[in-house]
């Protein structure tokens, strides 16, 4: 019952999804293919403005990960902004089997927010000691160390998934993506 859409009339075009009736009905995109991994001398930069209707019953992942059909089921790899279905707050999470994440980086609403963050490309697997930038509206909200559970042994890919939180019907818009990787 999702569809998606691109509203004309907006500068540049948005992208809009619609849920159905229904908890936890939305939209899982991924770009198709894994190209992006954070390796030693090759920075990674992800960046996404949002909106989303219901700014407490709702489901939201926005970044880098696996290919996986329900990122909200357990991801095992990859750096991102989630917001929890319950509740408002926003965390930022890097992960690598394990899970290194920065709680209440900001407050869910319904405006648009930018989420971006950077991988600088300082890594070693022998001696971890780069960092993965988190920003909110342009303004630092964490920073974690790559030896805290940053992905250097998988190939990730762009990921945008919200689920409503309720039965309603649910609009996310996306203005813009962006996830640039020097190779």
């Amino acid at each position: 019952g999702t569809t998606e859409g691109v509203i004309t009339g907006v500068a540049g075009g948005e992208f809009l999804v619609t849920t159905a009736n229904a908890e936890n009905d939305g939209v899982n995109m991924q770009i198709i293919g894994e190209s992006y991994k954070c390796e030693d001398g090759k920075p990674l930069y992800f960046g996404v403005k949002i909106k989303i209707s219901d700014a407490t019953e709702s489901d939201l992942w926005v970044g880098v990960g696996i290919t996986d059909t329900a990122w909200g089921d357990g991801l095992t790899d990859g750096a991102y902004f989630e917001k929890l279905d319950g509740g408002t707050g926003i965390s930022a999470v890097t992960e690598d089997t394990a899970e290194t994440q920065t709680d209440n980086v900001g407050v869910m609403d319904t405006s648009y927010h930018i989420y971006e963050f950077y991988y600088d490309g300082v890594l070693t697997t022998a001696a971890p000691a780069g960092t993965v930038t988190f920003w909110l509206d342009g303004v630092q909200v964490a920073q974690h160390t790559t030896a805290a559970n940053i992905s250097i042994d998988t190939e990730l890919t762009p990921t945008v998934e919200y689920l409503t939180g309720a039965a309603g019907v649910d609009t996310f818009s996306i203005d813009w993506l962006h996830a640039i990787h020097p190779r």
